[in-house]
Formats: C-alpha cells, sequence, structure tokens
C-alpha cells in the first residue's frame, strides 16, 4: 500500500486518508475518538449494508463507493474507493449552466428514489434494530429527542439573532408541523445527510456521486430533501427541481402520492433549530452554515429565513435599507427629486445648485 496522506482530520469522527492501491484511489477512515469505536462501527455497518444493497441495482444516476471493514490488532478501518469529480459546492452549482443544473436535479432524484425503493425491513435490520415508524418522527418516535430540547433549541437562536426572527421561526415550525398532523408519511430508507459536502460532481462528465451513507436508517423520506435546502448548502431552488423530477418518478411508478417543495422548506428549517445548541457551542458549527457570521450574531439568517418563506423580504432587508438611508448621498437624492421631479445624480448637485440660483 502506498502512502497515506490525510485529507479530512476535522471530521465528526472519523480521520479521512488517501491513497494509491494498485494505480487506483481509495479513501481510508479511521476512529477519531477510540472511546466512541462503537458508535462508528455502528454507523460503519449501516453504510456498508446499504452501499451493498446499492450496489446491486443496475440503474444507479449516480456513483457510490465500494467499502470494506478491516478489523486487524493495530486499529479498525474503513476502506473506501475514491469518486471523481469535487464536492459540488453552491458556487459550482451557482456557475453551472441550466442545463447542468436541471441535470443534477434529475440525476439527484433518481439517486434518491433508487435509496428509497431498497427493502425497508432490511435496512432496518441494520440500522433501525427492526423497527419501521409508522408515522413522521417528527411528530412520534425518532424525534423525540428534538421535541424533548426544542425550547432549548429555540433560546439558544435568541442569543445570535434577533428576538423577532426567533419568534417568526417558533410559530413557522409549529403551524406547519401541526397543519402535517393530517399528511401521511411515507417511509423508507433514507440517506439522511444529503448535503454539498457528500455529494461529488464531475463537471467534465456531468455526473453525480454520493458518499458517507453513515446516518442512513428508515425514516419519513422528507429528511433526505432537508439538507439540501440547509443554509449555505444547494438551496431552495434545487430542492424544489429535485422534488419536481422526484414526483415525476413517483408517476411514472403508479405511486398514489406527491411530495411538496413547501413541506420541504419547513423541514430544512427545522432541521437548522436542531442545530442551533451546536451553533451556539461552536463558532466552526456556525460559520459552516453562515460563512459570514464574524461575531456571536449570525450574518444572513435573516435572508435564508425569507428564502424559506418564514419572514418576508423586507424585513430581511430590513439593514440595508436603514443603512441606504442614512446615506448623504441618498439624502441628497430624495432632494433633488423633491426639487426637480427626476432622480439625479448626487455628484451633479452643485452644478443643479449653480443653475437654479441663476434663474
Amino acid at each position: 500500500m502506498a502512502e497515506k496522506k490525510i485529507i479530512s482530520d476535522d471530521g465528526a469522527n472519523s480521520i479521512a486518508y488517501k491513497t494509491v492501491i494498485d494505480g487506483k484511489d481509495f479513501i481510508i477512515k479511521t476512529c477519531r475518538n477510540p472511546q466512541n469505536l462503537d458508535a462508528w462501527l455502528f454507523c460503519a455497518k449501516k453504510e456498508a449494508k446499504m452501499l451493498a444493497m446499492l450496489h446491486e441495482k443496475n440503474n444507479l444516476s449516480a456513483d457510490i463507493p465500494t467499502m470494506k471493514i478491516i478489523n486487524n490488532q493495530e486499529e479498525v478501518q474503513i476502506v473506501q474507493s475514491a469518486i471523481q469529480g469535487e464536492f459540488l459546492t453552491p458556487e459550482i452549482y451557482k456557475n453551472c449552466s441550466p442545463s447542468e443544473k436541471d441535470k443534477i436535479a434529475k440525476d439527484l432524484a433518481q439517486a434518491m428514489y433508487t435509496i428509497h425503493n431498497l427493502d425497508m425491513n432490511e435496512i432496518a435490520q441494520v440500522t433501525n434494530d427492526g423497527y419501521i415508524p409508522q408515522t413522521s418522527p417528527d411528530r412520534e418516535n425518532s424525534d423525540k429527542y428534538f421535541k424533548r430540547n426544542y425550547n432549548k433549541y429555540i433560546e439558544a437562536l435568541r442569543t445570535m439573532v434577533k428576538p423577532q426572527t426567533v419568534d417568526a421561526i417558533d410559530n413557522f415550525i409549529k403551524n406547519t408541523f401541526n397543519r402535517l398532523e393530517n399528511v401521511n408519511t411515507h417511509v423508507a430508507p433514507i440517506h439522511n445527510d444529503i448535503r454539498y459536502s457528500n455529494i461529488f460532481y464531475d463537471k467534465k462528465n456531468q455526473k453525480l456521486g454520493i458518499i458517507d451513507f453513515g446516518s442512513c436508517e428508515v425514516n419519513d423520506v422528507y429528511h433526505d430533501f432537508a439538507s439540501i435546502g440547509l443554509p449555505n448548502s444547494l438551496g431552495f431552488e434545487l430542492q424544489k427541481d429535485v422534488i419536481n423530477h422526484y414526483n415525476q418518478l413517483l408517476k411514472e411508478n403508479h405511486k398514489d402520492y406527491q411530495l411538496s417543495p413547501e413541506t420541504a422548506k419547513a423541514y430544512s428549517v427545522a432541521r437548522m433549530v436542531y442545530l442551533a445548541d451546536m451553533m451556539q457551542r461552536s463558532d466552526k458549527v456556525k460559520k459552516t452554515l453562515f460563512p459570514n457570521t464574524s461575531s456571536d450574531k449570525i450574518v444572513g439568517m435573516e435572508d435564508y429565513l425569507a428564502a424559506a418563506g418564514v419572514i418576508s423580504v423586507e424585513n430581511s432587508l430590513e439593514r440595508v435599507r436603514k443603512k441606504l438611508y442614512q446615506s448623504p448621498s441618498y439624502k441628497n437624492t430624495l432632494l433633488l427629486r423633491k426639487q426637480t421631479h427626476i432622480a439625479i445624480d448626487p455628484t451633479k448637485l452643485k452644478y443643479i445648485q449653480e443653475k437654479q440660483s441663476s434663474r
């Protein structure tokens, strides 16, 4: 085996290395904290099971790694084949052409649809101890932790954004999930962490790759769309396009339900609230979601919430407007508009005043 090179030392649970074996690139992961080895191995076994089942499919629209768990006397290692391309960052996605964006959405929808149609009982045996939830976890079972700690998450947000913004988030989530009480839940095997840092894009071949299946489980399918719409992820535009292509697959396969982009947005906002406690305790988590944040106050959340429909666009631009209204050039422009009834460049103020005084 060739020399290993660290490519990621900031993962929550793993340290990742890149190496070459028989001329092919591979990723090797080791457990960051030996005290967490059992939990780390549990996630590894879940990932290995789902990947093995997906490799049996012939129609997967995205590349996925092969995986092997090596348990020797020195340490436990995960060996995975490397996926070609680079992370599908918001910047890369933004610079894609309309046709490229549509293909990304279509291929991602197809990959998610394939994942969601794996054998639920077989996946549940290794991810949920055989348990299959019958209703949305946002209302029952595996989301009890979120509900039990919800007030703590909301209070954590109050230390980082305006109180009225937190109140809007609180009302939005409660109203949304109260409305969803009567909505049928679609439970299936899910990846559970489909965000840009787990999606590779080979622009030359226009091919997607999906990695990191360690959080997979049997759960509400909306959770797989939620991460796409998280702050500093790929955004609500792609989330909506993926859902539209996914709904087309549901129609083609004679399924009797459709997914809602608005509901997916609500799940994204709820997941952001779930991360609030970590944002409060970790600047790294905070800046991962909101890169422009430079202090204890989050920068950019209002714009994100406006895009999600939680607050109005006017509220998200409030600070920009106040800054503009207070600028001397803007005040001069208003003065000239009042005098001449047209918009005049403030730099011409002296010339206009001279013309008026000479009359």
